[in-house]
């Protein structure tokens, strides 16, 4: 094992992926993608009355929550929870497939691609294991927090629901104010759980450096590379926090410049008359424009994952 990470050429090498291998993320994904869209469609239509929240919409009143579901909050939550796991499995090999072509050089032939073999499943199973290990660091530091402010999670979600009808009379009464006891008694859970994200934040930038290699590296391994990402990472903290930080500020612009892109392109769709045609060009340009920039997008962040494992796998 030769590691080494050199923040320049991941920066270059993930933008150079991202438009030499589009068509290649566009083949791996498309398809996960539109399984994954009804399934994310099937779980509205039987968590929710599409007439009852329609018409909570228009009149901007979510006070009665349960009416507009079709079944329990606590099934919502369950389904919620299924559906995600499901949808996560459907990409799994999405991602698996865009992780060994950066890691191995393995480009999968076919337009379709739907796989959920050895790396698919290692994928899924990572990515499970990461989300865990998240999501249960951020509910020790709020636990921790709402500690500190005297307060426990039973009176967070009485606060919430006190926070939430407080907006929704303030948005029908203009001139509707929260009493002063009303604030003081949401004070101490909210401003416990504010402490725990805080708490959170620090342990969270820590973790998912340590395990930047950990669900890329599981795809082009036979195994999970839990342990191994960490150990990858050792002394190389500063370089991927500083190179992460890069990537995420250089999506930021790049965000930036595409919306200012799709802004002219709206703009321009909406022209009618003697213009229509052009206007009805523009319309199918951002539709164009919109997928080509998601597939990008998509390609530039597993690819950046993809590159450190490999460079601090290999050394290359």
């Amino acid at each position: 094992m030769s590691g080494r990470l050199v923040v320049g050429e991941v920066l270059n090498e993930t933008f150079q992926f991202g438009m030499q291998r589009w068509s290649s993320v566009f083949r791996f994904a498309w398809a996960p993608l539109i399984i994954a869209g009804l399934i994310t469609w099937g779980l509205f239509q039987f968590v929710f009355d599409v007439e009852a929240l329609e018409a909570a919409e228009k009149a901007a009143d979510f006070s009665g929550f349960d009416e507009i579901l079709n079944v329990s909050p606590a099934v919502a939550i369950l389904a919620g929870l299924a559906g995600g796991v499901l949808m996560m499995a459907v990409l799994a090999g999405a991602f698996a497939s865009i992780y060994r072509l950066v890691a191995l050089g393995e480009d999968r032939p076919g337009f379709v691609q739907l796989r959920f073999d050895g790396p698919a499943q290692r994928v899924f199973v990572a990515q499970i294991i990461l989300t865990l290990i998240n999501y249960g660091t951020v509910l020790l530091a709020v636990l921790l927090g709402l500690t500190f402010a005297g307060a426990s999670i039973g009176d967070f979600f009485s606060s919430s629901r006190e926070f939430f009808s407080l907006v929704m009379q303030a948005g029908q009464d203009p001139n509707f104010q929260p009493s002063e006891e009303e604030m003081q008694a949401m004070a101490a859970p909210i401003g416990g759980v504010m402490l725990g994200g805080l708490i959170a934040a620090p342990v969270l930038i820590f973790i998912n450096i340590k395990l930047a290699p950990f669900v890329a590296g599981s795809a082009a391994e036979n195994r999970l590379l839990l342990f191994g990402a960490y150990r990858l990472t050792s002394s190389y903290f500063w370089p991927l926090f500083g190179v992460s930080a890069l990537f995420i500020l250089a999506l930021f612009a790049m965000a930036m410049a595409f919306s200012l892109a799709m802004s002219f392109v709206e703009v321009m769709s909406t022209l009618g008359g003697s213009l229509g045609f052009i206007g009805s060009l523009f319309s199918i340009i951002g539709v164009a424009l919109s997928l080509a920039y998601q597939v990008f997008v998509v390609g530039l962040q597993l690819s950046f994952q993809g590159i450190i494992y490999r460079q601090l796998k290999t050394g290359q």
